[in-house]
């Protein structure tokens, strides 16, 4: 007999802004994202970043994810998209931690709309 070793997953409840006026009639815009309970904040947003759930117009300069004082950001790239961190570590956030995350539009007057890299 073959032993299987399963690895539970944790649920988190991911909302993000609307990007315009037509996105507001999809509102509220929710997801559940089902998580390995130790990923951390990066592993998560980099994952979000693959999905399909976070929209990049033409001119987005892209979405920030934070938990305390973490905050990771989901840019776009020519042909994908790549998280960075913007403030904290990231790696004191885990999904076991977590229930829910919170991704807003980093709009022309957001202080990260020109952040590089966090320490």
């Amino acid at each position: 007999m073959e032993n299987v070793t399963m690895v539970a997953s944790i649920a988190v409840t991911l909302t993000r802004d609307s990007v315009c006026m037509a996105d507001d009639v999809d509102a509220p815009h929710q997801e559940v994202f089902a998580f390995d309970p130790d990923l951390d904040l990066m592993g998560m947003a980099r994952r979000i970043a693959r999905s399909s759930y976070l929209p990049m117009p033409s001119d987005a300069w892209g979405w920030t994810i934070e938990h305390g004082y973490a905050v990771v950001a989901v840019r776009p790239r020519l042909l994908t998209r790549y998280a960075i961190c913007l403030r904290g570590d990231p790696a004191t956030v885990r999904a076991a931690d977590i229930a829910t995350l919170s991704a807003t539009y980093v709009r022309p007057n957001s202080p990260w709309r020109f952040a590089r890299h966090g320490p």
